[in-house]
């Protein structure tokens, strides 16, 4: 078993895998409401 896998089944059956380009579509929402610093955090 992965380390993903593992994850997934830590999670439970309501957890939903979403495809790349779902996850970049969220991901650029997410950049638009928060303001992150070049090393990756949220710029608070």
């Amino acid at each position: 078993m992965t380390l993903f896998d593992e994850c997934i089944e830590a999670l439970g059956d309501n957890s939903i895998i979403l495809s790349e380009q779902e996850t970049q579509l969220i991901f650029d929402k997410l950049e638009e409401v928060y303001p992150f610093t070049q090393w990756g955090r949220i710029d608070w």
